[in-house]
């Protein structure tokens, strides 16, 4: 998210990377004031390293919602094979 000239909240743009040495990690928390302050947004967060999850823990579970960042998970086997569960897991189990 980010504040346009008019102190409008706007979806700003949100930058990963794959690699744990130029990772650049949001704060873990942030507020967006009314121009006039007379409301405020607030949220936290916890940044999650995907790269440290292991792959079938979330492919076992029943969200289809988290396979989309499944091959960015932990997974000791080809690329391929991961890509391959996942779509086979979307197209069974998503909802169109």
């Amino acid at each position: 998210m980010a504040i346009d000239a008019r102190g409008c909240l706007r979806r700003g743009h949100l930058s990963t990377t794959l690699s744990e040495w130029t990772m650049i990690a949001p704060p873990p928390a942030g507020y967006v004031s009314s121009p006039l302050g007379l409301s405020r947004l607030q949220a936290e967060w916890k940044p999650v390293e995907l790269w440290t999850l292991p792959a079938e823990d979330f492919l076992a579970r029943g969200d289809v919602g988290v396979v989309p960042w499944v091959p960015l998970m932990q997974f000791d086997g080809p690329p391929e094979a991961l890509l391959e569960r996942c779509a086979e897991k979307i197209e069974k189990e998503a909802h169109p």
